[in-house]
C-alpha cells in the first residue's frame, strides 16, 4: 500500500451542519442539544450549546470543570465578579507566590428548557494563570 495518495479536502455540503471554528471539544448530547467546550486554555473555558433543530448556537458561558449534564440540565462552576480576598480564598497567598491569580466561582444549574441559570449556593476559589 505504499505511495497511496488519498485526497483530503473539507467541503460543506447542502444539508451539512457546521458549528463554529477553532478548537472545539464534544462534551455531550442532551435531548436536541449539542454541548461543546471551546478553546485550549486552562479553566475557565467556554461552554457552547447548539440547538440541533434550529442549527444555531443558543447559549454560551464561561465554565470550570467538573461539568455534569443530565435530566435536561447542566451544572458547572461559573466565574463571578466578587473580589478575591484571603477570607474567601484561603490559598490566595500560595497562588500569588507562584505568580498565579485567583477567581471566585459559583456552582450553577442551567435549565436546557428555559436557559435560566441558578446559583446553587456553593462557592470556591479557582487558581488562574
Amino acid at each position: 500500500m505504499e505511495n497511496q495518495n488519498i485526497p483530503c479536502k473539507y467541503v460543506v455540503e447542502k444539508d451539512d451542519f457546521e458549528v463554529g471554528s477553532g478548537p472545539m471539544y464534544f462534551l455531550a448530547f442532551e435531548g436536541d442539544f449539542l454541548i461543546l467546550d471551546i478553546g485550549t486554555a486552562p479553566d475557565p473555558r467556554i461552554l457552547s450549546i447548539y440547538d440541533l433543530n434550529s442549527r444555531k448556537e443558543v447559549y454560551t458561558d464561561y465554565y470550570s470543570k467538573p461539568i455534569v449534564v443530565e435530566n435536561n440540565t447542566i451544572s458547572y462552576w461559573n466565574p463571578i465578579k466578587e473580589k478575591v480576598t484571603e477570607d474567601n480564598c484561603p490559598k490566595l497567598t500560595e497562588y500569588t507566590s507562584m505568580g498565579l491569580g485567583a477567581e471566585l466561582e459559583s456552582y450553577v444549574l442551567l435549565s436546557l428548557n428555559t436557559f435560566d441559570k441558578k446559583e446553587l449556593g456553593e462557592y470556591r476559589c479557582g487558581v488562574r494563570q
